[in-house]
C-alpha cells in the first residue's frame, strides 16, 4: 500500500494511519521474538523475525482497511478480508512452527522432571488400561509453567492381541498458543520410561487460517450468485433483437 500513497497530498492523520500497520508489524514482531527468547525457544534466525513482522504487518493493514470500510461493508469485501486474513494467520503459524518449535528426548520417572523451554514435565504415575480390542499402559505427566500446572498428558503404549502388534498413542495438550505432544518409548526401569516431547507454537493458527480462506472464498462465490443468475436472463432477453438483426 505504501508505494501507492501520494504523501504530498495526504493529510497528517492519513499519513499516520498509513504508517500504523508497518509500525505495528515491527513492534509486534520484535515483541513476539523477545517472548520466545525469554522462554528459550528463540531460534535466532532473522528469517523467523522477518516472517513475524511481515505477517503482523499484513494483519494490521487488513484490519485497518476493514475499520475504514466497516460502514460500507458487502459480502464481497468481507470475503476478501477473511481470505487475506487467513493467509496472514496461516503464514504466522507456519513461521512459528518452523522457527520456534522445540523437541527433546528424556527418561522420565519418579522425581525425574524434564525441562523443555518454559515447560517442565513431571512424571505422575502409570496405570493399566483395558480397551475394546487392546490393552495399554498409560502414563500421566503434568506440565508446569512458571510454577503452575498448565496441562496433563496421558500417552499410551497399546498392545493389540488380534494383530499381535504394539502401537504408541501420543499424549496431546491443545491450545491456541501452542500444542504439546509426548510420545511414549521403551520402559527403562521399574518406574521410568523413555519419551519424546514436542512443543509446536501456534500450530492451530495454520488450520484457522485455512478455514478463514475457505470461508472468504465461499462468501465471494455467494456474492456473485445474483450476477451469475442474471446472466442467462440477459442473454434470453437479447435473443429476439439478435434474430431481428440477422434477418
Amino acid at each position: 500500500q505504501l508505494p501507492r500513497l501520494r504523501w504530498q497530498q495526504l493529510a497528517p492523520h492519513s499519513r499516520l494511519n498509513a504508517l500504523l500497520p508497518p509500525l505495528f508489524g515491527l513492534l509486534g514482531g520484535g515483541l513476539l521474538s523477545l517472548a520466545y527468547l525469554k522462554q528459550g525457544s528463540f531460534s535466532g534466525s532473522w528469517s523467523g523475525i522477518l516472517a513475524n513482522m511481515v505477517s503482523l504487518w499484513l494483519m494490521a493493514s487488513l484490519l485497518l482497511n476493514f475499520s475504514f470500510k466497516i460502514h460500507d461493508l458487502s459480502a464481497k469485501r468481507l470475503g476478501t478480508l477473511l481470505a487475506h486474513l487467513g493467509v496472514a494467520l496461516c503464514a504466522l503459524g507456519i513461521a512459528q512452527v518452523s522457527h520456534h518449535s522445540q523437541e527433546g528426548g528424556a527418561v522420565l520417572g519418579a522425581n525425574q522432571p524434564y525441562q523443555l523451554g518454559a515447560f517442565e514435565f513431571r512424571y505422575e504415575g502409570r496405570e493399566p488400561v483395558i480397551g475394546p480390542n487392546y490393552t495399554a499402559e498409560r502414563i500421566t505427566l503434568s506440565v508446569h509453567k512458571e510454577g503452575k500446572e498448565v496441562a496433563r498428558l496421558t500417552p499410551e503404549r497399546r498392545h493389540y492381541s488380534v494383530r499381535t502388534m504394539n502401537m504408541n498413542e501420543p499424549g496431546i495438550a491443545c491450545g491456541m498458543l501452542g500444542d504439546l505432544y509426548v510420545v511414549l518409548g521403551e520402559k527403562m526401569g521399574p518406574d521410568a520410561y523413555a519419551m519424546r516431547l514436542h512443543y509446536k507454537p501456534l500450530v492451530r493458527w495454520i488450520w484457522l487460517g485455512g478455514l478463514l480462506m475457505m470461508a472468504g472464498g465461499a462468501l465471494r462465490l455467494l456474492a456473485r450468485r445474483p450476477l451469475l443468475a442474471a446472466c442467462p436472463m440477459a442473454v434470453a432477453a437479447s435473443l429476439p433483437q439478435l434474430e431481428q438483426e440477422a434477418l
